[in-house]
């Protein structure tokens, strides 16, 4: 972006939000449509008309003026859009392939200005502090376009992110078997169910966001509420019932109101079903691409709706977007997968195969762990003890880790004499 570009005003970027569109409707269904939201564009009449040009690719409808009016038509916005003569001088002025990103950027940097002078507005309302501000800012588009290819300075990229291309846990054992979780990545956590799959994600959430990382815990199938309650039960190692209760101590209750403001001041928020408002799976994956969260922990998959007939597809194509988010920006996506029956009634550690309805977790996900508590099959074990295998890993060894869990809090610890495991196949 050049120093003209820095200074376009709003009505300077509308011939590039048009020249956009008109070379859109001109190249028709063949065409890269860049990655824009509607409300990038500044008009309201463009904002329409890209909204119609994003629904017909999505439903895989040829893009043309014909196919844009009717679906302005059928979404009451073509009035808004400006007429059948708007879709006209869009096709008069519309730009080649070879612009079109470079257009897009101009149309986002344009956006990014507007938000800016937003914010402006809003420090001055509402006092919004620095970290506010940053935050903000961090969850507006990137850019489109990808740099141009230079080994010297991928290398460069690859040696300075050494200190930072991992996360890690806060479980050393873990840690230490895995060497963190690489940015980049899908980590599936796989579990029977009530073998404290759930209890463990929101220990490591809480765990990442005390070292800094900023954590949106994204559950499918309990409230905020339901996970506040489980992330200061076992904070303060207080029973997860009574918590739900509400019966506590006068200390007991001081103890649970100090975990929350402690809570509070770690990066590390929680997104609920009522949040998402679906469970769809366009819902879902839209919540995780707009997170501006360096790990992202959803739980579960199987709660995620799927459209096609085929549920094993219908996954998989989950999985799949899933991967392509934590590429593209460089995010952690952990999460949790429900093992099938079989593992339950063999009596044993799930396996990657016992992965519910999907198969595809193998395929997407660079490390899979399998969480076990040895004490619901086998009731000779001790009730602390607490496996984590890790059956998959693409840039390390494998093996088991050994924990500390306290049923009755949800707390999970790490051993005082715990000692890195040789890697061997639980099976």
């Amino acid at each position: 972006m050049n120093e003209a570009d820095r200074t376009l005003l709003d009505a300077d970027v509308f011939p590039f939000e048009r020249a956009l569109i008109g070379g859109l409707l001109l190249d028709g269904s063949g065409a890269t449509i860049p990655p824009l939201l509607p409300d990038e564009f500044h008009f309201e009449g463009h904002r329409a008309i890209w909204a119609a040009i994003q629904d017909l690719d999505h439903e895989r409808v040829p893009i043309s003026p014909l196919t844009v009016q009717d679906r302005l038509v059928r979404s009451g916005t073509l009035e808004a859009a400006g007429g059948p003569a708007a879709l006209a001088f869009g096709l008069l002025e519309g730009c080649v392939e070879v612009h079109r990103l470079r257009y897009a950027e101009i149309v986002r940097h344009a956006a990014r200005q507007r938000a800016l002078r937003r914010l402006g507005v809003e420090l001055a309302q509402q006092g919004l502090d620095e970290l506010e501000i940053q935050a903000r800012l961090l969850a507006l588009p990137g850019p489109l376009a990808p740099a141009l290819f230079d080994p010297t300075e991928v290398m460069d990229r690859i040696m300075r992110s050494w200190q930072t291309l991992r996360v890690l846990t806060g479980l050393d054992p873990l840690d230490e078997v895995t060497g963190g979780m690489a940015r980049g990545q899908v980590i599936a956590v796989v579990g029977i169910t009530s073998h404290g799959k759930t209890g463990l994600l929101t220990d490591l959430a809480r765990r990442i966001a005390a070292g800094g990382v900023r954590v949106e815990y994204m559950t499918l199938e309990e409230t905020a509420e339901g996970i506040v309650r489980r992330l200061t039960a076992a904070m303060e190692d207080l029973s997860i019932h009574d918590v739900l209760v509400g019966q506590l101590t006068n200390e007991e209750r001081a103890r649970l109101a100090g975990a929350a403001w402690r809570l509070r001041a770690l990066p590390l928020n929680v997104t609920a079903t009522s949040a998402l408002r679906s469970l769809r799976s366009e819902a879902v994956l839209g919540a995780v691409g707009r997170s501006s969260a360096d790990v992202i922990i959803v739980d579960h998959l199987q709660k995620i709706q799927t459209a096609t007939d085929s549920r094993a597809y219908g996954l998989e194509a989950v999985m799949n977007e899933l991967h392509g988010v934590a590429l593209r920006d460089g995010k952690v996506v952990l999460i949790a997968v429900q093992a099938g029956r079989e593992a339950n009634s063999q009596r044993r550690v799930p396996r990657e195969s016992d992965c519910r309805d999907c198969g595809a977790v193998e395929m997407f996900a660079r490390q899979v762990w399998s969480a076990y508590w040895p004490h619901k099959h086998d009731r000779k074990r001790e009730v602390n003890e607490y496996e984590l295998w890790v059956l998959k890993n693409s840039e390390g060894p494998t093996g088991l880790v050994r924990l500390r869990f306290q049923p009755r809090s949800g707390r999970f610890e790490i051993p005082g004499d715990w000692r890195p495991q040789e890697s061997r196949d639980p099976f």
